[in-house]
């Protein structure tokens, strides 16, 4: 019989491991896809890597988003069986860095056994992560306890969630493998892990597991509401009276909302926030979530669903309020600059020499360490969120040498203000304001304000000159094909 390594199973006995968790946790082979930024016409690298996962009710296998995502192909291996099987994504959460996938032979699933989902765990409760981590072809079972359960950002989408923190290592390969109670129920999935800090992993907890399966269920639209509003905290006494608080014990000040917030046709700057769902909001913005435990306020909005609504009691000009706001949209994924993936194909559209590119932290993490001063006058657009009229940042990121652009080779990461006079919101507009020139000139400003002037003909004529030198085969990418 094949030999399974158990590094602690303590009260879990090694027959129900053997039969529950080796017949449930699987690993996941992928081929991906990684884009480079700094030539975003370049076809991807294609990367070898693995994760693992366990299978659900409904012959689902449950893993992170970040394991599969950029996949070209799957496969799938149970542990008591050598046989791999081809496997696709069926649903993804970047968000809540979750990820349903399906192998493409229903014989799969002989022999196996799915998981049920339990409950959010309490701190020092002790758990199970299973996995196939590095270093090893086998099934690691390693006990530890939870340590503790707050909000954090979420490495892949940068998305800040609930998260467990256990002490039970979790290494690259462990990634997507179910952290489990003693009585073999899901508590959460293992996600990721600070290299700072030995002996210990995070997972994905168990509620928003269960958002997600509920989402793809009901066919809700698979998001997360990020609320787009911005607070100050009312611990000072001071600001308390001035504003009237000290009668309705605590709250916070709503200094700001997002344009583009569901929130924003019903908050005010000056509201002061009293209760959600009728929890009350303490004074330093958390709310009392368990006995002993306490979390964001956000927290309560961040565990609905789009098409929800939620209720708010607030407190304005002297006057209680109660408001219900439907959830009709999310800010998640408007920012300005998008929390993408080397795995996401980059945009881009290349004319006559000059590459135009939108900004996103892709584009900033891979000219980051060469360019930090160029780089760093754009980070004032971190955490800010698209309008109606500006949908990205789009920046002239650097000219190739030809003898057409002499003169320009120096410039880099410049945020285009302007084509031909007209506006430049978003990169689609950029092949637009070419195509759509009558003049001599084509006039290219910036927001330094730099000018970059090219003959109108003679630039056409260089321009197909300049996409055989480079070997790119197409002046734009796909999504700007339509």
């Amino acid at each position: 019989m094949k030999k399974f390594v158990f590094l602690f199973l303590g009260f879990f006995s090694v027959v129900f491991a053997q039969e529950l968790i080796l017949s449930s946790v699987i690993k996941i082979y992928k081929t991906g896809e990684v884009y480079n930024y700094s030539t975003p016409w370049a076809a991807p690298r294609h990367v070898d890597s693995s994760g693992s996962g366990c299978i659900i009710e409904n012959n689902r296998i449950l893993t992170n988003a970040h394991v599969v995502d950029g996949a070209v192909y799957l496969e799938l291996k149970k542990a008591n069986n050598p046989r791999r099987y081809a496997a696709k994504v069926e649903h993804i959460n970047h968000a809540f860095d979750l990820a349903i996938i399906t192998p493409l032979e229903d014989e799969f699933f002989e022999n196996t056994t799915a998981l049920r989902l339990g409950e959010l765990p309490l701190v020092q409760d002790t758990v199970l992560a299973c996995g196939y981590p590095a270093g090893g072809n086998e099934l690691a079972i390693t006990k530890g306890q939870v340590s503790r359960i707050e909000y954090m950002e979420y490495v892949h989408s940068q998305a800040y969630l609930l998260a467990c923190q256990i002490d039970a290592p979790t290494n690259p390969g462990n990634s997507g493998g179910p952290i489990l109670s003693l009585d073999g129920s899901i508590l959460g999935i293992a996600m990721q892990s600070n290299p700072d800090l030995q002996n210990t992993g995070h997972m994905v907890p168990v509620t928003l597991i269960k958002n997600f399966l509920i989402t793809i269920d009901q066919q809700k639209q698979n998001t997360l509401i990020e609320p787009g509003i911005h607070y100050q905290k009312m611990i000072h006494s001071d600001l308390k009276q001035a504003f009237g608080l000290l009668h309705y014990n605590t709250g916070i000040l709503i200094t700001r909302i997002e344009l583009m917030s569901c929130f924003f046709p019903y908050l005010q700057p000056r509201d002061i926030l009293l209760e959600i769902d009728h929890v009350p909001i303490l004074d330093d913005g958390s709310i009392q979530f368990r006995k002993t435990e306490f979390l964001p306020f956000l927290h309560l909005i961040k565990e609905k669903r789009i098409h929800d609504s939620i209720h708010l009691k607030i407190l304005r000009s002297g006057q209680v309020e109660d408001l219900l706001v439907p959830l009709t949209h999310d800010l998640f994924n408007q920012e300005l600059i998008p929390s993408n993936k080397p795995t996401t194909p980059p945009s881009y559209f290349v004319y006559a020499g000059l590459v135009f590119q939108p900004l996103d932290l892709n584009y900033i993490q891979t000219g980051l360490m060469r360019e930090l001063k160029q780089l760093s006058k754009l980070l004032k657009y971190v955490d800010k969120y698209q309008s109606d009229k500006k949908k990205q940042v789009v920046l002239l990121s650097k000219v190739l040498s030809h003898t057409s652009t002499k003169g320009y080779h120096d410039i880099r990461h410049e945020e285009v203000t302007k084509i031909n006079g007209y506006a430049i919101d978003e990169l689609k507009d950029v092949p637009k304001a070419f195509e759509n020139n009558p003049h001599f000139f084509h006039i290219i400003e910036t927001k330094s304000g730099l000018q970059c002037i090219l003959n109108a003909q003679e630039s056409l004529q260089a321009h197909f000159d300049i996409l055989k030198q480079y070997h790119i085969h197409q002046d734009r990418s796909d999504d700007l094909l339509d």
